[in-house]
């Protein structure tokens, strides 16, 4: 609960909480990380406590008052160090899915936002550049447009544990 009272304090008003040690602690772990998340006003995105949360996009305001664009914020992770998601509750971490990460963005988008960022916990650790699948993936997910919009506008990596390049791709 002190980091995440820590983390509101200093400015932060969304986290990812997809990564490949979401499950460490087990579903239990996860209620009490988005419950101590919640009480101090941190939104989240890439676990859920029930199919209804994960359901519901996590969307906030770039700035103050009415005129703010709408940011949604999704997360994913490419696994879970092998611990199997719990059994009837498979909403409980997003793992990587293409299919789904681009259905979330569309909901997302109905629900009103501007822009859509997803956090994306991928790559080969102490590797400086980006692998083969996360570039594959960031070509194919800025591909995918509905209605002549990209579906993604900015996607944020984490995992590798040192700073890789960014760049722009398919004009995103």
């Amino acid at each position: 609960p002190e980091i995440a009272t820590a983390l509101r304090t200093t400015g932060f008003d969304s986290c990812s909480t997809a990564s490949n040690h979401t499950l460490d602690d087990g579903a239990e772990g996860v209620r009490r990380t988005l419950d101590a998340l919640d009480e101090a006003g941190v939104r989240h995105a890439g676990s859920a406590r029930t199919a209804a949360e994960a359901a519901r996009p996590t969307i906030l305001p770039a700035g103050p008052g009415k005129g703010a664009a709408k940011v949604a914020h999704l997360a994913y992770t490419y696994g879970t160090n092998d611990i199997p998601l719990p059994a009837g509750r498979p909403w409980t971490v997003n793992v990587t899915d293409e299919r789904k990460i681009v259905e979330e963005a569309r909901a997302a988008r109905r629900a009103g936002a501007d822009v859509v960022v997803l956090s994306a916990h991928w790559g080969t650790e102490w590797q400086d550049e980006p692998d083969v699948q996360q570039l594959e993936l960031a070509e194919r997910l800025t591909a995918s447009t509905d209605q002549g919009r990209p579906d993604i506008d900015l996607i944020i990596g984490t995992h590798a544990h040192v700073p890789q390049a960014y760049e722009k791709v398919n004009g995103t």
